[in-house]
Order: structure tokens, then C-alpha cells, then sequence
């Protein structure tokens, strides 16, 4: 299956089915404060679960258990800042099997950031968005980091 986001910003977007148009599930980021939570919403709008990005750590909540992001995603990726076709690709932590591969969105590019999700994943499809939405907003951080001390240094 393979699933889109209708926005590039991500935290404010709907996940629908690339081929359908039918909606999955919704990201949404109110503006308040300085701490910025992201809830993910099925079609039904229940809450699934909620990114928060914090001072010290990151923590997610999924299905009413809430922990660090460093123990919801036990292996970090290592990401390129320099690579702006990135992929993440998810494997499931027990049988080490490819559950899903997501295709940034290329610069100046119309098509949508979208991934495929093999057949084996679509049972955990909330917790592979959830995961993404995470992995992708790190690497968006980490290349915001280096972008500003590349222009610190030049500057």
C-alpha cells in the first residue's frame, strides 16, 4: 500500500491511501506555547497517539503508554544533513523484516511525500505513520542545526 501526506510540513497534514484518496489518519500541531505536541487521529478522529518534542527529551504516547522517543525507536537512523532525497525506511524490531519505505519529497518537486508499506506492516499502519512522522521531524531538526551552523560559519 502505499500512502501520501497532503502537506510537506508534515505536523499539520492528512495521511490518505495513494491510490483511493481515502483519508487514514490526521497529523495536527496547535500552536501553543513553546513545547509542540503532534497528535495522529484515525479517520474516526480517535486519538492514536502524540509526539512531543521537549527541552530535555522527546516523548511519544501510543495507546495510552507513554515513553521517550529513544525507547519507541530503538535503533536511531543516521541521517545525511546534506541529503535532501533522504529515505526512511522502518523494520520491524522483531523480525528485522522492511515494514515500510518513505520517500521525502524532492525540492520544487508536485509529487507529495508518500511510502510504501508492505503488506506485513498494515496491521501496525498507525504506529509506522507515527514512527515516520517522528524520524522525518528529527531529520528536518537535524538539518535545520546544520544549515544555521554552516551559515554561522560562513557568516
Amino acid at each position: 500500500m502505499n500512502i501520501s501526506f497532503t502537506s510537506s510540513g508534515l505536523t499539520n497534514s492528512a495521511v490518505v491511501d495513494s491510490t483511493t484518496g481515502q483519508l487514514l489518519f490526521e497529523l495536527s500541531t496547535p500552536l501553543l506555547g513553546l513545547h509542540r505536541n503532534t497528535t495522529l487521529r484515525d479517520a474516526q478522529n480517535n486519538v492514536i497517539g502524540v509526539y512531543k518534542r521537549g527541552t530535555i527529551h522527546d516523548e511519544v504516547t501510543y495507546q495510552g503508554r507513554t515513553m521517550r522517543v529513544s525507547e519507541w525507536l530503538l535503533k536511531n537512523s543516521v541521517f545525511s544533513s546534506s541529503d535532501i532525497d533522504a529515505e526512511v525506511q522502518l523494520v520491524d524490531c522483531q523480525t528485522g523484516e522492511l515494514v515500510a519505505n518513505a520517500h521525502s519529497k524532492k525540492l520544487f518537486s508536485t509529487k507529495k511525500m508518500n511510502m510504501d508499506v508492505v503488506q506485513n506492516g498494515l496491521p501496525i499502519l498507525d504506529a509506522i505513520v507515527l514512527s515516520f512522522l517522528i524520524c522525518e521531524l528529527r531529520l528536518r531538526r537535524e538539518q535545520d542545526a546544520a544549515n544555521a551552523a554552516a551559515a554561522g560559519a560562513s557568516g
